[in-house]
Formats: C-alpha cells, sequence, structure tokens
C-alpha cells in the first residue's frame, strides 16, 4: 500500500508539476502549485500515514520474528540421512557464529538472526527522510549577491536582511579571480570557476557543478558572471578617484550605463572583451576576453544631457572631457553567487543514510536458520534463507558444512 501511495505521488509530480516548469512558470509559482494543490496535499497527508502504518507493522513483525522460538519447521524436503551426529553438526555451526538450541536429539541454529531488522531501519529511514524533506523545505533560505575579484564577501554591499544570512566564516573571504570559457564563439559556458581566498591565506575553488560548502548547513555556488569596468577619473585639480563598477556588459555588443558620482558626467559604455573590426563594424570576435576595448560615450548631466565626447578606448586610454580625464586603466569580473542555507540539510543526508544501512543490512547479512535431527538412519537437515527460502536455506548449509569435512 505504501509503494502504491508514494507511486501515486510520483505520477503527480511528472505529470503535473514537471510540465509547469518547462512552460516557464518561475520557481515560486511552481513550489505554490505543489504546496498549495489539494490533490498534492491529499497525496503527501496519505503517504504520511500509510508509510507510517507500514513502518509500525515492519517493526512490530520483525522484532517479533528475531525471537528465537519463532521460526521455520522441518518439512518433507529435508535431506538426509548423512552419517554424522548432531554433536558433530553442533560444534561446527557453533564455529561458524550460529546461535544453538537443542532439544533432546535435535537442534536449531540461526546466524544474523537480528537481520529482520534491517527492514525496520529501512521503513523508519523511508518515514525520516518525508520528514526531514519538509523541515528542509520549511527552513531552506538562500539570497544571491554579486562580489568583484578583489572584493571581501563582506564588502559586497548587503541590505540589512541580506546581511543576517551572511555566516561569520565567509564574511572576510576575498575573491581572487572568476575563469569563464566559451565553447568557441558560442554562448555556452564550458567551463566558470571561481577562487576565493580565505583569511588564513589558503585558496579555494569552485565551480557551476562544484558549489564550495562553507559548512555543514551552507554552500555557495556560482551561478553566473560578468564584467566589471575600473573606471578613473582625475579632475581638473589632479585629484583622481577609481570606481570599479559591475556592469552587464555580455553578451559583447551589450550596453549598459553608470554613473560616475564624483562628476557632472554621465558615462555608458559598449564592452568589446575581444575587439575586432568587420565589415567597417565594431564587433567582439568571441566571448572571451582577448582584446578588450570600450566605446564610451560622456553626456552633461544625465542620460538626456548632451553628448560631449564618443570615443572607442583600450585599457590605458583616457578621454579628456570638460578638464576631466577618464580612463579604464583595469577591467575586472564579478560573480553572481548564491549562499544558501539549508539546517534541515543534515538531517535529509542522515535519513538517506538510514535507508542505504537498513537495505545492505537486509541483504548483505540475511538470516539463516538450520534445523537437524538424528533418526535411526542418520541425521536429517533442513533450513531457510532469509528473501530465498527453503531450498536455498538447506542448499547453503549443505554446501559450507560439506567444504568443511563435517558431512563427509
Amino acid at each position: 500500500m505504501s509503494f502504491w501511495v508514494i507511486g501515486a505521488w510520483i505520477v503527480l509530480t511528472l505529470v503535473w508539476l514537471v510540465p509547469f516548469q518547462f512552460t516557464g512558470q518561475s520557481k515560486a509559482t511552481v513550489q505554490a502549485i505543489a504546496e498549495d494543490w489539494f490533490a498534492l496535499r491529499i497525496v503527501y497527508l496519505a503517504t504520511a500515514v500509510v508509510t507510517t502504518v507500514c513502518t509500525y507493522s515492519r517493526i512490530k513483525k520483525d522484532w517479533r520474528r528475531r525471537d528465537a522460538s519463532v521460526r521455520p519447521t522441518p518439512t518433507e524436503a529435508a535431506q538426509g540421512p548423512f552419517p554424522v551426529g548432531s554433536d558433530d553438526i553442533e560444534a561446527w555451526l557453533r564455529s561458524q557464529g550460529y546461535r544453538v538450541t537443542r532439544e533432546d536429539q535435535a537442534l536449531r541454529a540461526t546466524v544474523n538472526r537480528y537481520s529482520l531488522l534491517g527492514g525496520s531501519v529501512f521503513h523508519v529511514g523511508i518515514v525520516a527522510v518525508g520528514l526531514s524533506l519538509a523541515l528542509h523545505s520549511a527552513t531552506v533560505e538562500s539570497v544571491s549577491l554579486r562580489v568583484t575579484e578583489g572584493q571581501t564577501f563582506a564588502e559586497a554591499g548587503w541590505t540589512a536582511e541580506e546581511e543576517l544570512l551572511l555566516p561569520s566564516s565567509i564574511r572576510h573571504h576575498r575573491l581572487v579571480s572568476i575563469t569563464p570559457e566559451y565553447y568557441e564563439d558560442v554562448l555556452l559556458f564550458t567551463r566558470l570557476t571561481a577562487r576565493i581566498e580565505t583569511p588564513a591565506g589558503t585558496q579555494q575553488e569552485f565551480s557551476l557543478a562544484r558549489p564550495y560548502w562553507i559548512d555543514p548547513v551552507r554552500v555557495l555556488s556560482i551561478q553566473d558572471y560578468n564584467l566589471a569596468p575600473h573606471i578613473a577619473v582625475v579632475d581638473w585639480a589632479g585629484e583622481r578617484e577609481e570606481h570599479v563598477i559591475a556592469m552587464n556588459l555580455s553578451p559583447p555588443g551589450t550596453e549598459d550605463s553608470a554613473e560616475i558620482p564624483v562628476s557632472p558626467l554621465y558615462v555608458s559604455l559598449i564592452a568589446y572583451p575581444d575587439y575586432g573590426v568587420v565589415d567597417g563594424r565594431n564587433v567582439s570576435m568571441s566571448y572571451n576576453i582577448v582584446e578588450p576595448a570600450f566605446l564610451m560615450s560622456v553626456q552633461t548631466g544625465d542620460r538626456a544631457g548632451p553628448l560631449k565626447a564618443r570615443e572607442l578606448l583600450r585599457l590605458g586610454d583616457s578621454l579628456t572631457v570638460d578638464g576631466y580625464e577618464i580612463s579604464v586603466p583595469e577591467l575586472s569580473r564579478y560573480g553572481t553567487f548564491r549562499l544558501t542555507t539549508a539546517p534541515g540539510l543534515p538531517l535529509v543526508l542522515l535519513s538517506l543514510l538510514m535507508t542505504l544501512i537498513g537495505l545492505a543490512w537486509r541483504f548483505f547479512l540475511r538470516r539463516h536458520d538450520v534445523m537437524a535431527w538424528e533418526t535411526d538412519e542418520g541425521l536429517m537437515i533442513d533450513g531457510w534463507t532469509d528473501m530465498r527460502g527453503r531450498e536455498a536455506g538447506r542448499g547453503r548449509l549443505i554446501r559450507l558444512a560439506r567444504q568443511a569435512g563435517v558431512l563427509g
């Protein structure tokens, strides 16, 4: 029954939720459907109730069967007679770790007596997985932030709400570099890695596919990157200020703007990470930063102000407008990172580990029951192996006993 209910849950997820994800619905919309749709709530409740009841029944049954008095009885298919006494087979069984009990001329022996409890552990793990996933969904929090090369995470301009999610263990980590690679001239990442430096001076590298685990409940992942030009402004008095501005300047040719707060000018840039000229037009030859250049437009006042200058600048070139010298001495990258805090994640992993332990316990430590009794012709043998039955249980005992020379 539990498996049928869980199957219904999986089917509803596949035929209802997954199509919504492929239709461009937002994550919040899909999450609301998963949490609020009445049919799914019924399935959640039925899964929880049925799985809990099945788990209780399984534990009760396995605990009863672990008792030595509850064992399979001999059948007419028993093998024998063998020319050996019960004392000889008993001594050998005890040497193999079997728990032996005697009743007159008959004996019963069991090894891995508690293996049936592995099924109970598995079922308890299933219930724990469901509870821990519910806790995980209710407590997980994530926030996105932009960090520029050279900055620490504490310098990234967090809001008050985001500041609460920033653990002290990551505040003073500095972003050393972001390394993107594209396949030829296609906007397809073949590599995107970030390298950070800890306060102790050690460095840690992580990528799109391999996030950085800060601690057991916090993980930092890089999602995207963009360019951050260093715009230097020298006024008529010789005072210099430099601003590192995170801008949306990729893919190549994308135009974004930034205000220079210390001057009466308004600057907009078009970036060409790999500058070239094709048919008389400025283009970027690839998505990789090889020969960066910037088409800089300078206006007075704001975006609607008169155009004062428009010139192509390479790194280190400068443009003088109204006594202000403007240049792009350096180009950095900034990354879009996601910091996820999941207090329930260790419980999810622990629950999954419990289910694996239960499966391994049941499959690799199978219970084996042996029954042997003396007759006038010799010793008769029967047996039973968990999940494999009578024939396998008898065959196992006879094979091992003959290999040991007990049955001749």
